[in-house]
């Protein structure tokens, strides 16, 4: 691809927004986008709720293969952007995971600082592959948009149960066919049982990777620690949001959605959104001021565990 072709010329804009000599200087950490009308041009530039995603799996398995190496970026290829258009013909870039043999490896690895090193000299995380990362973190809606993120995926997705049950699927699946492919290929293990071991160490990593996640984070951001926010309603009147998490059935993680717990960090405010079914309406929180009681979306910082209590009403009632 030439280096004056469309596509190209348009993420070195997002770049050139951050620093115009990005490469003259060597992609210096810049505060550039603590500018609130600098981040606003950057999200009409990329996706940013689709970026907090991609950053916060890819630090949590512990992809060892990145930022350095794997990485891949999409945009329609348009003149301009144009925010009205449907998913993906808006011209925003958007990033995807791929190739993860080097994950869920080392369930202690820092991936936070690897991820956002300054000077990194290895194949994994030279100072271009974290630029982007390190210059979001500078904006402190983005910083705590990451966080939160970050937070809702161990709620959820992350959650040792979650994991374990989806490994434990997808080895019933093989596990049939695996003695004759580790014949024909002699891949991925020299037997079955060996196959196995590597399964469990897998198993090991999502037991113990939320915790040590969650330790660098604190450590990297220089936080007070973390919190249990528990969410209590009743699911057959409405539904909590709790920043990018929908609690309800079908939710990962979501076992009970009359009573939800999830671990948060101190002093990064959390978003609540209630929302009712038809035929009931909100009529109040409960555990939070009187000031926010009756606001069906609010923003706490708690500096404790709590439990909040959405409360709903048939309308008319």
């Amino acid at each position: 691809m030439p280096l004056d072709d469309l596509t190209r010329r348009n993420y070195r804009l997002l770049l050139s927004l951050i620093d115009p000599d990005y490469r003259g200087s060597g992609y210096a950490t810049t505060n550039t986008l603590a500018d609130p009308e600098v981040y606003e041009q950057i999200k009409q530039l990329m996706d940013i709720d689709t970026y907090l995603d991609y950053a916060a799996v890819q630090i949590f398995i512990q992809n060892h293969d990145w930022p350095g190496n794997n990485v891949r970026l999409w945009r329609l290829n348009l003149p301009g952007n144009n925010p009205d258009a449907p998913f993906g013909h808006d011209g925003l870039w958007r990033w995807m995971i791929y190739d993860l043999d080097l994950a869920f490896a080392n369930f202690g690895a820092n991936t936070m600082v690897n991820a956002t090193l300054t000077h990194g000299t290895e194949w994994h995380n030279p100072s271009w592959a974290t630029y982007l990362l390190r210059s979001l973190l500078q904006n402190p809606e983005f910083k705590i948009d990451f966080i939160n993120r970050c937070a809702d995926h161990m709620n959820t997705t992350f959650l040792p149960e979650v994991i374990t049950a989806e490994l434990d699927r997808i080895e019933a699946i093989m596990e049939p066919e695996i003695e004759e492919h580790i014949r024909r290929w002699g891949k991925p293990a020299a037997s079955k049982e060996l196959w196995k071991l590597q399964n469990e160490s897998l198993r090991t990593f999502a037991k113990f990777r939320p915790g040590s996640n969650r330790s660098h984070i604190v450590r990297y951001f220089n936080l007070e620690g973390t919190y249990t926010l528990t969410i209590a309603t009743n699911s057959t009147r409405g539904f909590v949001k709790v920043n990018s998490i929908t609690i309800a059935p079908g939710t990962p993680g979501v076992v009970d959605a009359n009573s939800w717990s999830g671990v948060y960090f101190k002093g990064i405010p959390v978003t609540l959104n209630a929302i009712a079914h038809e035929g009931y309406q909100f009529t109040g929180w409960e555990g939070v001021s009187e000031e926010q009681r009756y606001l069906p979306t609010i923003t706490i910082t708690p500096s404790e565990s709590l439990t909040i209590t959405a409360n709903f009403a048939a309308k008319g009632s």
